[in-house]
C-alpha cells in the first residue's frame, strides 16, 4: 500500500509538502470507451517540498500572496520536468506495463490541484504512452485512513472534470 510508503501526515503545516505515483493499467490495454482498471502503484522516492520565501515582493498583500503562487509554480513545474517526468519514464522502461495515470497526495489541501500540475496533465501528449498524464488522482492524506482514502478522480486533458470511479 503507498499509504504505508508515507511519511507521517503534516496536516497542511509547513513545508508545503506533495508525494506523487504512478498508477499502471490492469490486465490488458482498454479501449477508450471501457472503464480504467487500476493494478500496481509506485511512490515517487521524492517528494515535492516547497518552503515558502521569507520576503515575498510587492508591496499590497495581493502582490505578496500572487508572488508567492507564482514561486510554488515555478518551483512545482521544475519538479515535475525534473524529477518526476524522468522517474515516470524509468518506471514504465523497467516495468514494461502501461501506465494508466497518476497520483498527487496532497496533506491538508483536500483535493486542489495546483496550476502547474493542471498544466502537466493537460499537456498534449505526443503519443497513446503519455495518456496516463490526462488522468490524476488526488488523495488528500490528512483526510484519509489506512483502510478509507479520501480521493477523486480527475480527467484533465480538456479541463478537469470528475470521474466517476469504484475502488474493489
Amino acid at each position: 500500500l503507498l499509504s504505508q510508503q508515507l511519511p507521517p501526515s503534516r496536516r497542511g503545516q509547513a513545508p508545503h509538502t506533495q508525494h506523487f505515483a504512478l498508477l499502471f493499467r490492469a490486465g490488458a490495454a482498454a479501449s477508450s470507451g471501457s472503464a480504467l482498471r487500476l493494478g500496481a502503484a509506485v511512490l515517487c522516492p521524492e517528494a515535492f517540498v516547497w518552503e515558502a520565501p521569507t520576503q515575498a515582493s510587492g508591496r499590497s498583500l495581493e502582490q505578496r500572496l500572487a508572488a508567492l503562487e507564482e514561486d510554488l509554480s515555478q518551483a512545482l513545474t521544475r519538479f515535475l520536468a525534473e524529477t518526476f517526468v524522468p522517474w515516470a519514464a524509468e518506471q514504465k522502461e523497467q516495468r514494461g506495463e502501461p501506465l494508466a495515470a497518476w497520483m498527487l497526495c496532497n496533506d491538508g489541501e483536500a483535493f486542489v490541484v495546483p496550476r502547474a500540475a493542471l498544466e502537466f496533465g493537460q499537456a498534449s501528449a505526443d503519443s497513446a504512452s503519455e495518456q496516463w498524464r490526462h488522468v490524476v488522482l488526488v488523495v488528500d492524506r490528512a483526510k484519509s485512513t489506512v483502510t478509507e482514502p479520501a480521493l477523486e478522480a480527475l480527467a484533465l486533458a480538456e479541463g478537469p472534470r470528475r470521474m466517476l470511479f469504484d475502488v474493489a
